[in-house]
């Protein structure tokens, strides 16, 4: 599981919501949208070109934001992309923002914070087992 995002606050909430669920063995931070293409990269490789079940990805951050990331995501080819879970976790409830995530084929569009609730309904809807 892949979480990106620049907030670090932000992000030790969201991993302790995660790792109380216990359905992920690895969650993979990563800072900025660069960061995560590089950490793909690598993860294809070590993972005979495997992707990261599900990605959180945030809109606004340095370097590539997180609709950048979608698109440089979108060009790396991985074996089971198609499994692969990509979701907005983000303050903004800008409805430019809900349709361009969604013309990106992202599934899901959470508001911050992560809650226990939302991510029990996000792997419920995609068939994730918790």
């Amino acid at each position: 599981m892949l979480l990106i995002d620049d907030d670090e606050t932000t992000n030790l909430l969201s991993r302790h919501i995660i790792s109380s669920l216990n359905f992920t063995r690895q969650i993979k931070i990563c800072y900025n949208g660069l960061e995560a293409v590089d950490f793909l990269a690598k993860y294809k490789e070590e993972n005979h070109g495997l992707c990261p079940e599900l990605i959180l990805v945030d809109i606004t951050m340095p370097y590539l934001d997180g609709f950048e990331f979608l698109e440089a995501f979108h060009q790396i080819e991985f074996c089971n992309k198609d499994k692969s879970i990509q979701v907005i976790l983000t303050a903004s409830t800008n409805l430019k923002y809900i349709r361009k995530a969604k013309k990106m084929g992202v599934q899901d569009y959470l508001i911050k914070p992560l809650t226990k609730a939302n991510l029990m309904e996000l792997l419920k809807n995609n068939k994730i087992p918790v």
